[in-house]
Parts: C-alpha cells; structure tokens; sequence
C-alpha cells in the first residue's frame, strides 16, 4: 500500500513501560549512588546511575537521581528531559517535581516551575524542601 506523502504521522503515544524487577544488587547500587550523591561525590554517583540505567532506565528513582546529577554537572537540556521522564514515569514521586522546577525556574519558564513547585509541596506537604518550594513560589508568583 502506497503511504500518501500529504498526511501527517500520528504522533506515538508515550508508552510508560512496566516496573522493572530490581534485585538485591540493584537496590544496593542504587544506595551506593544515593549515598555519593547526597556526599557531593557527583561523578562517582554519576558513574553508579549509568550502570543502574542501563538495567532500568525508567526506575524512577535513576531518573531522579540522574536528573539531580545532570543539575549538580550543568547538564541543564539532559537535566530538563530526565525530570521531565521521571514525572511521566511517577507523577506521585515528589522530588522530581521539585528538580523540575528548579530546572524550570533555570531556564525562565516561571508557569512551568510555578506548576511543578505547587505540585511538590501537594505531595510532600511537609517534605525536607517545603520551605525552599514555598520561598520559590512566593518569588516566581505575581505580587
């Protein structure tokens, strides 16, 4: 069948593929990153999550984490997509939303991190980052 040239492809649908299984030893890695990162050891983290990608590159907590990384390196175009996929992948998960709108607020799109912001401090009210998200709205929000 000839395809006519004038139509336009659909767009494909984002597919969110099911939870990878993590083992023992993925969810040691994954603390071993967690831990270098939250130590300010960026390229050891760094180094951690890529292995950790390659085995579940839609764990949200590898996009999270990787995310965060991309941020701390200036990698702010791949920081921007990873948050963007964490949220798709779990809207729920609430640190994404903040480094989102970090991200966001980076690049000027103050709706942007305005929404991202709110949506954080909806799901963690009393979240380790409350007053930062909030001290952030009250800047980014016309008087």
């Amino acid at each position: 069948a000839a395809t006519n040239p004038d139509t336009k492809a659909e767009p494909a649908p984002v597919v969110i593929p099911p939870p990878v299984p993590v083992d023992a030893a993925f969810s040691d890695e994954l603390a071993r990153a967690r831990a270098a990162y939250t130590a300010g050891k960026i390229k050891p983290a760094a180094d951690a999550l890529a292995t950790l990608a390659k085995q579940a590159p839609d764990h949200p907590e590898v996009l999270l984490l990787t995310a965060q990384v991309q941020l701390e390196q200036e990698q702010l175009p791949e920081a921007q997509k990873t948050a963007d996929r964490c949220v798709l992948v779990d809207p729920k998960l609430a640190d994404c939303w903040l480094t989102l709108g970090v991200l966001r607020q980076n690049s000027k799109d103050t709706p942007g991190a305005i929404a991202a912001y709110e949506e954080y401090l909806k799901l963690a009210p009393d979240g380790r980052y409350h007053r930062d998200a909030t001290s952030q709205l009250a800047r980014l929000k016309p008087k």
